[in-house]
């Protein structure tokens, strides 16, 4: 839809281009105002009455925020920092024309104008097509600077997103100052956006200052590394735990969840924090550490091992009792992968799917790499194998939720399946065969079920997951949420009449989780700051390795062995079954061809 916007200069003064955002408190535009037919682009903010206070007579809501504009209108103008772009007009008028509808009252909204950052793109956008570890640390390092000067000036923003912050030439632009306050003052408007709002500002009566967006800088400081929201609870415990998984050092992890910290005179000053990121960033992405790993059984019942980083890809075979060796897959195998996925089609051929960097997807079948057009994400990619003999595999980008289904024949489809999902947590095939999901929507709910039908498990705020079926044909999910060392057992998530769970006592630090329903019950492993841990159906848990590990995966293979692949310190951690529920006393690490 494009239309026009009655300005104070006359009617359709501002011709509307192309919708920026849709948020909550109404929509931002590119527009275009010819003036002595010379035409100039500009950012108009649109609020819309009903979406902030639909309960409230509008004339009064638009009132109201008039005012509040005006002031900030005045308090951005006054400041004089570069890289700030402050509002050009707020005026009220009829809605948006688009050939019809209301000119009362009920029908009018409020408007705001700013200069359109010129080939700029939000940090979204760039980090979609320019990220880099270089990049990352210029862009944090002038973020800092301007939010610093801002808290200098008494100052606090109050809605630093990626949304927010744009990219023009090179330089750091702040815009969209709705919800800009006074240092020590009550905010104008409470809340924020999830994710990036600091836990105090959930308090009522709350005073703010400058640790506000300092907590803001350190989300999106996770945002950059990772291309994921952050939580909007417990934050700073899970940006330990999840960021190592992105290659970042522990260091880094820790840098960044400093920022997060729940109490805000404890995060500290970005001038500080900014001198040291620079040296923690250059360890980031190890060239050589490896990042992500997946775990498929082919038609022999060998396992199949892929592990991505910045080499690339390497894979390894693991059915026999010799030690599997990891061997880099050559060119055209795509470079810069941040997660992969395995999953055996029907006529035995293992499909391996791979996310780059760049959020792109390509898919490896019968010995050939497919570059998938139409589908972007961020995040893990997972895979498992449908009924009918076809491989599907699921992760979350900007339009939500993404499968993609490779056939007997071998031709990749791309499906768009739902928005609102976040991430993807787990996937398995589920209790027909066709594969069945666990996946976190953007306010941190856990969903289950097949991908059509993804309903509330009643678990929030999740740090890792896996799903199998047990021998009377249920999805089962194991979660361990933020903080946590405990896990929890859920038996057919999804169904609320049906559903049960049960806690199961974990392992500190934990990081992720792998499970199998056998025979002999359910079988766990868990990547801890402990250790790589694996409890039995009918046992303890054993600690396969005693340094922190940060990813597992489980099958089982071979003459019915359960095979463990793991990450730590960059490298890939193997293990397997002496006898059904008997463990070697150790894992080890698997050795490259290139070594």
């Amino acid at each position: 839809m494009s239309g026009w916007v009655d300005g104070p200069l006359g009617r359709r003064e501002f011709r509307l281009v192309r919708l920026v955002r849709n948020g909550g408190e109404g929509e931002v535009w590119q527009a275009e105002r010819t003036d002595n037919d010379v035409t100039a682009r500009w950012a108009v903010k649109i609020l819309l009455p009903e979406r902030i206070a639909p309960d409230r007579n509008p004339r009064r809501v638009l009132n109201e925020w008039m005012r509040r504009w005006q002031q900030t209108m005045m308090r951005v103008g006054a400041l004089h920092l570069p890289g700030i772009v402050f509002p050009a007009g707020v005026f009220t008028g009829p809605r948006p024309y688009t050939g019809g509808g209301p000119d009362d009252t009920a029908g009018r909204a409020l408007y705001m104008i700013s200069r359109w950052v010129d080939g700029g793109r939000d940090l979204d956008r760039w980090r979609t097509r320019h990220f880099d570890p270089a990049g990352c640390r210029r862009v944090l390092e002038q973020i800092c600077a301007l939010v610093e000067s801002l808290g200098d000036e008494g100052m606090v923003h109050g809605d630093l997103t990626p949304g927010n912050i744009m990219i023009e030439h090179d330089e750091v632009r702040l815009i969209d100052f709705t919800r800009l306050t006074h240092t020590d003052a009550t905010p104008v408007l409470p809340g924020g956006t999830r994710g990036y709002m600091a836990p105090e500002l959930s308090r009522p009566g709350v005073r703010v200052d400058p640790a506000v967006d300092r907590y803001a800088v350190g989300a999106v400081a996770c945002f950059l590394l990772t291309g994921v929201d952050p939580p909007q609870h417990d934050a700073a415990s899970t940006v330990r735990r999840q960021l190592p998984r992105y290659g970042c050092p522990e260091a880094l992890a820790q840098h960044v969840a400093a920022l997060l910290h729940p109490e805000p005179r404890q995060r500290p000053r970005l001038g500080e924090w900014a001198a040291d990121l620079g040296r923690l960033l250059g360890g980031a992405y190890h060239s050589d550490g490896l990042e992500d790993l997946a775990l498929a059984v082919d038609a022999a019942g060998t396992a199949r091992i892929a592990a991505a980083g910045g080499r690339g890809i390497a894979v390894a075979r693991a059915g026999s009792r010799h030690q599997p060796l990891l061997d880099p897959l050559p060119f055209p195998a795509p470079q810069g992968v941040r997660a992969v996925a395995l999953a055996r089609r029907g006529n035995g051929d293992v499909a391996l799917f791979a996310r780059g960097a760049d959020r792109s997807v390509t898919v490896r079948v019968d010995g050939r790499w497919r570059p998938l057009t139409g589908v972007t994400g961020h995040g893990p990619i997972l895979a498992a194998t449908g009924a009918d003999g076809s491989v599907s595999a699921y992760l979350a980008g900007d339009a939500g939720l993404t499968g993609i289904t490779v056939p007997l024949d071998g031709e990749p489809t791309v499906n768009p399946l739902t928005d609102g999902v976040r991430r993807v947590l787990a996937v398995a095939p589920g209790p027909a065969g066709d594969p069945h999901l666990a996946v976190e929507d953007h306010t941190g709910q856990v969903l289950c079920g097949p991908p059509g039908d993804l309903r509330p498990a009643g678990l929030a705020d999740v740090d890792t997951a896996a799903l199998c079926v047990n021998n009377h044909d249920e999805p089962v999910l194991i979660a361990a949420q933020a903080g946590s060392s405990e896990l929890t057992e859920i038996t057919d998530p999804g169904a609320d009449h049906r559903a049960s769970r049960r806690p199961i006592p974990g392992r500190p630090g934990i990081r992720g989780v792998a499970g199998l329903c056998l025979r002999t019950g359910l079988l766990l492993a868990v990547a801890a700051d402990s250790g790589l841990w694996v409890r039995p159906g009918r046992g303890d848990w054993v600690c396969l390795w005693p340094e922190p590990v940060h990813q597992v995966a489980a099958v089982q293979g071979y003459g019915w062995r359960v095979q463990l692949a793991a990450l730590a310190e960059g490298r890939v951690l193997f293990a397997e079954e002496d006898a059904p529920d008997r463990w070697p006393a150790r894992a080890y690490f698997l050795k490259a061809t290139t070594d």
